[in-house]
């Protein structure tokens, strides 16, 4: 199995493109499984599909290296206008007893942010094409997506950037988050859980999920983040964030979501 993946920023192995495929993934879609034939003289269509296998891993090798080169560099530029949208964190120096005024960000701060929300969500609600309906496939892309989506709403020392989650919440991508959840534990709607039959990949991505979640809902760090707005504003258009009512957001969604 050839898996392809790479490294973010924070050392964690995650994020925007990786894909898995197996030889006996393409197999399963050759067709094959057909008995040798007796006759070693003639090639047989098992022989014929097998090379054919072998032709399609050839293609695909650095097709996927190429898309993971350019996954990570994504990564990359994604995360430094994350940090470009935010500004710097905000720090309070010892023995300072006046707080430093919060600067709000930016239109152009504030339309980058939206669009990398979107885009945490569009990476959250993909479904694969009919032509794939391998649900390993998806939950392989899941996984890199969640992993994709932790970098993004959280700093290195695992501090939530308020921004970021604003739009986050505001792009339906919390929503989705909650979505790959109930896909998961139901393997597609068909009470997976319930049956005991979850695919392959399902407790790895489940991993993934709750450490996201986690820090999603730890109060500490949402309360006390330095990448917080201010509470008011005269620019146009700026709305603030209330960490407190996420809180309580993402504690009514949770709670529906494991009901």
């Amino acid at each position: 199995m050839n898996t392809l993946c790479f490294q973010s920023e924070d050392g964690s192995r995650s994020e925007a493109v990786a894909m898995e495929v197996t030889e006996s993934d393409i197999k399963g879609t050759s067709g094959t499984g057909t008995p040798l034939a007796e006759d070693s003289n003639t090639e047989s269509p098992t022989r014929q599909q097998s090379a054919a296998t072998q032709h399609q891993m050839k293609l695909i090798k650095p097709l996927l290296s190429s898309a993971s080169r350019l996954g990570k560099a994504l990564a990359e530029l994604f995360g430094l206008l994350v940090k470009l949208c935010v500004g710097s964190p905000l720090r309070q120096r010892r023995g300072q007893q006046v707080a430093t005024p919060i600067t709000p960000p930016s239109a152009s701060a504030r339309a980058v942010a939206s669009a990398l929300a979107h885009l945490l969500y569009a990476g959250l609600s993909w479904t694969p094409p009919p032509a794939s309906p391998v649900p390993k496939f998806r939950l392989t892309f899941l996984i890199c997506s969640v992993r994709f989506t932790n970098p993004m709403l959280f700093d290195d020392k695992k501090m939530p950037y308020h921004l970021m989650l604003q739009y986050f919440v505001s792009s339906q991508g919390l929503r989705a988050f909650f979505d790959t959840f109930e896909w998961a534990i139901s393997a597609g709607g068909q009470d997976g859980l319930d049956s005991g039959e979850l695919p392959e990949g399902t407790g790895e991505f489940l991993d993934t999920w709750l450490f996201l979640l986690e820090r999603l809902v730890n109060p500490r760090t949402m309360l006390d983040s330095p990448n917080s707005l201010p509470a008011k504003s005269s620019q146009p258009g700026y709305q603030p964030f209330s960490p407190l009512k996420f809180l309580i957001h993402i504690q009514k969604v949770r709670s529906q979501s494991f009901s």
